[in-house]
């Protein structure tokens, strides 16, 4: 793998490759939401067995994997979210398609 400083150079130098570039950035965060499905659904290492007394096994939750499987989970819905917003972003506009709202006027004056 070149370093990210060759990467850099080589997307300020060659214009076919930001193009190559960018639809692999775009490949990887498809990628990066199909493993939060993959994670989510992932449950074989949430229980453990655990020897009580001699000869007497119980089968317990284990909450470090749990925790670190959601810690998992929401690193990559965060990086999604920085990384593309307008589709993994928190919030959406569904109504304006980025216009801004009109402002009501209320006794001849507008309220900000």
């Amino acid at each position: 793998m070149p370093a990210a400083s060759t990467v850099f150079d080589w997307l300020r130098i060659y214009p076919d490759f930001v193009e190559q570039y960018a639809h692999a950035k775009e490949q990887s965060t498809i990628s990066m939401a199909e493993e939060i499905v993959d994670i989510a659904d992932d449950g074989r290492n949430d229980w453990m067995e655990v020897e009580k007394a001699k000869g007497f096994k119980v089968t317990l939750l284990d909450r470090e994997h749990v925790e670190r499987s959601k810690l998992r989970i929401d690193s990559r819905k965060w990086l999604l979210s920085k990384i593309v917003p307008k589709k993994y972003g928190d919030k959406l506009d569904m109504t304006t398609n980025g216009k801004d709202l009109p402002t009501p006027i209320y006794g001849g004056k507008s309220v900000s």
